[in-house]
């Protein structure tokens, strides 16, 4: 059954258990049966809370066996079932939906809003500094370049006549393009915001959510029809168990940013940084 919005009733069921259940445990759960869930392998500053979730035991509560999985588009691997469930950005997955692939949003992700920086080369003061330069979008035809030229419009910037757009990659790839002057400004993630101003090779022009409609929500997780189908106990284990690792990654920062300085090979200057200016979302 659908709403009149779109969302399947199982939806809010699942997110009704969820809450119900409190978060890390449900009742019951000495009684279900051990199963393996599969997730994205991803050593990303905004995905480790993950892998710091299953160390901490939040997935062993809901009595589930955790497998990365190495997947480069996380709409196949969960409609071809090498994925139990997925994260990524909300208009990549309604645009699969529309076009066919089996698959169903089943839960908003772990933040509210999306964590995207815009940020340029030092001698760029403002958004108007940015007129006849290269401007830095991710990938053509995702969200972050959707994004990009949402933000270049909310400041004046007309993204086809003003500057001129350049697919430089994300994260490191693209950080890389702006130290080697690929591009004078880029949208992207942390910690790579924080490590320019740290660094002195870039200034944050805006924080892309005071930008964006309050109503829009760009991180969202799926799950096939089959699996949602055949095993929502499953999914709903799992959507515990995520939620419980952020919520407590966020809870106990002492704990989590020396654990997450371990596994992010980057000045921990900027990790805590990044930690800081993200944390209202």
């Amino acid at each position: 059954m659908k709403t009149r919005n779109g969302l399947s009733l199982w939806v809010y069921a699942a997110l009704a258990a969820i809450v119900s259940a409190g978060g890390a445990t449900s009742q019951g759960a000495e009684a279900q049966e051990w199963k393996t869930v599969y997730l994205a392998e991803s050593a990303e500053y905004t995905q480790l809370p993950l892998r710091f979730g299953v160390e901490k035991g939040f997935f062993d509560q809901q009595h589930l066996h955790v497998q990365f999985v190495a997947i480069r588009d996380p709409v196949v691997g969960v409609a071809t079932g090498n994925l139990t469930l997925a994260f990524g950005p909300t208009g990549t997955f309604l645009r699969a939906a529309a076009h066919g692939a089996p698959i169903k949003i089943i839960s908003s992700a772990f933040r509210s809003k999306g964590p995207y920086y815009f940020i340029a080369r030092p001698e760029i003061k403002s958004f108007a500094d940015l007129k006849g330069k290269i401007v830095g979008t991710a990938m053509a035809g995702t969200n972050m370049e959707t994004i990009a030229k949402y933000i270049l419009r909310t400041h004046g910037i007309d993204p086809k006549n003003d500057v001129t757009l350049y697919a430089n990659g994300s994260n490191q790839q693209a950080y890389a393009s702006l130290l080697g002057h690929q591009v004078d400004a880029t949208i992207i993630h942390q910690p790579f915001a924080a490590l320019g101003q740290l660094q002195g090779h870039a200034v944050v022009l805006v924080r892309a959510w005071t930008d964006l409609p309050k109503t829009y929500h760009t991180g969202a997780l799926i799950a096939a029809d089959s699996t949602i189908r055949n095993d929502p106990d499953v999914l709903k284990r799992t959507l515990r168990a995520y939620f419980a690792s952020y919520a407590y990654a966020k809870a106990h920062y002492a704990e989590y940013v020396p654990w997450l300085e371990k596994h992010l090979p980057i000045d921990p200057r900027a990790i805590e940084l990044s930690i800081q200016q993200d944390d209202v979302i």
